[in-house]
């Protein structure tokens, strides 16, 4: 894609951000849905080396 340079843009001065109780408990609650998420392929991994064979074959 190629721009010739001539391209308007708008300049922000200001940006408006509000936090409440609701963002923070929105925000919370993405945190810990991604947490289980993460949590879960892992465990997904690690179960499908079979750990106790693994374990039993090192000692």
């Amino acid at each position: 894609m190629r721009f010739n340079g001539n391209i308007q843009v708008q300049e922000i001065n200001t940006i408006d951000a509000i936090v409440d109780v609701n963002v923070v408990m929105e925000l919370l609650g993405i945190g810990i849905l991604l947490t289980l998420i993460s949590s879960l392929a892992s465990m997904i991994s690690i179960i499908k080396f079979s750990p106790l064979i693994i374990l039993k074959e090192r000692s």
